[in-house]
């Protein structure tokens, strides 16, 4: 997600390559965002958090929160925080970043990887304008994006936008076995499901996977996670 995150801004306007750096686990992830965006990347986290950047954006995996360094805590000093790992509370993200100007906790879904995503956020505290304009423009990238009351509607949120999609999914394929069931060939079976008749229009690119296949890959809260680190200067 943090890639098309980077990719949505670079193609808006919003910031330019060398506004954006990016670092990772040792698995290659940075290196080809680096490669395919032009931004800069750092092997650690350390040496990011050098440049002192305004805002950090986290797309690692959660179980990652643990493995960073003691000195990350001052090292965001002042940083705007926004996370975008999944069921890691503010309060966890206030442990590790106890000096952060703001955190921001969010969860976007599957779709936004094509800008048709639905995302809901909350900061911790009261923003500054500026602060929130950058959130929104940051998360707006993927497609809708909400701020959220209270953290429990982070979850709310998640499973309308991020499971929800999955049973549109099924129905679509149920459509389908249903016409083979009563003697429609294949192909026919296919084409007389909504999607595929002009009933409606999906973003492009969604009919590219069969229904069934893209029901398994909907979002689930657990499974929402990119293994990235991406900081805006």
């Amino acid at each position: 997600m943090v890639s098309a995150i980077v990719h949505s801004l670079l193609r808006s306007g919003a910031f330019s390559s060398d506004q954006i750096s990016c670092c990772s686990a040792n698995d290659g992830t940075s290196e080809k965002l680096s490669s395919a965006t032009g931004i800069s990347r750092f092997d650690h986290v350390e040496q990011m958090l050098a440049m002192h950047p305004s805002l950090l954006v986290l797309g690692c995996k959660p179980q990652q929160i643990g493995d960073m360094p003691p000195s990350i805590a001052d090292a965001t000093s002042g940083c705007l925080i926004l996370s975008i790992m999944a069921g890691i509370p503010i309060a966890r993200l206030h442990e590790v970043f106890p000096h952060a100007r703001n955190i921001v906790r969010s969860m976007p879904n599957t779709p936004g990887q094509i800008g048709y995503g639905v995302t809901g956020f909350l900061f911790s505290q009261s923003p500054s304008k500026e602060d929130r304009k950058w959130i929104e423009a940051i998360l707006s990238s993927l497609g809708s994006a909400y701020e959220l009351k209270e953290e429990a509607d982070i979850d709310r949120v998640t499973a309308i936008s991020g499971s929800g999609p999955a049973y549109l999914f099924e129905f679509t394929s149920a459509l389908e076995e249903a016409g083979r069931s009563i003697g429609l060939s294949g192909d026919l079976a296919k084409k007389t499901c909504p999607w595929h008749n002009g009933w409606s229009s999906p973003p492009d690119g969604m009919l590219r996977i069969h229904p069934q296949g893209a029901s398994r890959s909907s979002d689930l809260p657990q499974r929402h996670h990119t293994g990235r680190f991406g900081k805006f200067l």
